[in-house]
């Protein structure tokens, strides 16, 4: 994923803290966030998609979340 808001590499750090926060919430369904950011997610794609396309998203977004667990190495 690519996300760039300024172009100063310090500011990269502070702009992916975020994102990385509410994938590893995503990527965990016992974390305090997952429901909440499962439903925001689920509420803006139905407005903007509809609820069957939503569903789909956010089983997308699931399948990838599993698959990048399966594949991360530290």
């Amino acid at each position: 994923m690519l996300i760039h808001t300024s172009g100063k590499k310090l500011d990269h750090k502070s702009d992916k803290k975020p994102i990385d926060d509410v994938m590893n919430a995503l990527s965990d369904v016992h974390s305090k966030k997952f429901e909440d950011y499962t439903h925001q997610i689920g509420a803006i794609a139905a407005s903007l998609f509809g609820p069957h396309q939503a569903d789909k998203i956010l089983a997308y977004i699931a399948k990838k979340q599993r698959s990048n667990n399966n594949n991360h190495y530290e």
